[in-house]
């Protein structure tokens, strides 16, 4: 993911990392018992 795209997203993955029930599993990718929750991912401008 683009590091401008991470800033952007920043203040939503640090609240994110706050619950100690989610685990990130990657950068911008969270489990909720073991199971994927919710991940970010950039597609380009041309979406």
């Amino acid at each position: 993911m683009k590091a401008e795209t991470l800033e952007t997203l920043r203040p939503l993955l640090n609240m994110l990392r706050g619950y100690s029930v989610l685990e990130e599993v990657q950068t911008a990718a969270f489990h909720l018992d073991g199971r994927d929750f919710i991940h970010f991912h950039y597609h380009g401008a041309d979406r």
